[in-house]
């Protein structure tokens, strides 16, 4: 990973999905330094070519092992335990392509060493948890920025392998319960699919939870339009959602409150003006402040960084905003703060600064299950 720390904007960071609606966050940061910031980002990163003028790659046969980076062997599908549904983020960096051709080297070594290996593991936290993370056609950074169409076609592209990949791992499991999990492109693709897929066809009740961290939910223009599936309010709450975004103790979020605002939710209805679900994940719960001792520690993005996990248990005393923002009590210290975005924005660290929570919520959600499923 290069070494970022004489300046904060690093490709690196792009990897974790700093996308739609977070957009403008980034574009508050080049305002300081480039008279014309959005002409900036999209000669950096929207590809030249019209969509139309793009072959993408072959669409992938989901019944088969080669279409997924991770998938438990038949063997493996017995009685009991908790499969995952993991959509990662964006790791599609280059201009040269709307959608992944799938065969990239260095997209697919962002994908094993900083997704596979780190951010995913925070939803299977011991052997009974059974991760089915699909490969897609992601839409690339760039297609965020595009204001044609053709990043729209690209994001609907990617979206359509997110549902057939479900639709793969649905009849694979059966009538098993499972847990959603993504983060920032990936939790975009699963709040859909929460229309799509679990209200539409019926499944609250086997979807135990979903974990759509780095994406701004609407309670009411989101949420409010799925029967059966609201905002989890405890750490022990099944059939629901949970979201947050990561904002240092003096955060300022306006880009990503305005952007918010002005993207419709699953209702067809304004997001202006509505709650955006915070959960805190050190309490799991939509309001309020934790205390530093219910922080269980952290995973570094770079197992190189200075600040190992154990140093940061105790470290954070995170609150739900009234502007639904999750703000950190303090400044992470060095190592941590290589990938912060203008005005604080922890969006890289939502899952990494509190792994540990996330595990440990995970066994707690599950462990509420009546013995009989």
């Amino acid at each position: 990973m290069a070494n970022t720390k004489t300046r904060k904007w690093s490709p690196a960071v792009i990897f974790l999905g700093i996308v739609a609606v977070l957009i403008l966050a980034v574009l508050g940061f080049f305002a300081w330094v480039n008279s014309d910031p959005i002409r900036t980002l999209r000669i950096a990163f929207v590809p030249p070519h019209s969509f139309a003028e793009e072959t993408p790659a072959a669409p992938l046969n989901y019944s088969t092992p080669e279409a997924w980076y991770q998938r438990p062997k038949d063997e493996g599908l017995g009685e009991g335990g908790i499969d995952v549904f993991f959509v990662h983020p964006t790791t599609l960096l280059e201009r040269s392509r709307w959608t992944d051709p799938l065969d990239d080297e260095a997209t697919l070594a962002r994908t094993d060493q900083l997704i596979l290996r780190g951010q995913a593991l925070a939803f299977a936290p011991d052997d009974s948890f059974r991760l089915h993370i699909p490969r897609y056609r992601q839409a690339t950074f760039g297609a965020f920025l595009d204001e044609s169409g053709d990043g729209l076609k690209a994001i609907i592209l990617a979206y359509g392998d997110v549902l057939r990949a479900f639709d793969a791992f649905k009849a694979r499991i059966g009538d098993r319960p499972f847990v959603l999990a993504g983060h920032s492109q990936g939790s975009m693709h699963l709040l859909a699919l929460l229309r799509d897929r679990i209200t539409a066809q019926g499944l609250q009740n086997q979807m135990l939870a979903a974990y759509l961290v780095g994406w701004p939910v609407s309670v009411e223009a989101d949420l409010g339009a799925l029967e059966g599936v609201g905002a989890c309010a405890s750490p022990t709450d099944l059939h629901c959602a949970i979201s947050w975004q990561t904002f240092g103790p003096d955060g300022e979020p306006k880009y990503v409150l305005a952007a918010f605002g002005a993207v419709p939710g699953l209702s067809g209805a304004s997001r202006a003006g509505t709650q955006m679900l915070c959960t805190n994940p050190l309490t799991w719960t939509m309001d309020g402040t934790a205390s530093a001792e219910q922080h269980v520690g952290a995973k570094p993005i770079d197992p190189d960084s200075e600040r190992q996990p154990d140093d940061l248990t105790g470290l954070f005393a995170p609150r739900c905003g009234e502007d639904g923002i999750l703000y950190l009590s303090q400044t992470p210290g060095i190592g941590w703060r290589d990938y912060v975005l203008a005005g604080e924005n922890y969006h890289p660290y939502d899952i990494h600064f509190f792994f540990n929570n996330i595990r440990a919520n995970v066994r707690q959600r599950i462990s509420t299950l009546p013995p009989q499923r």
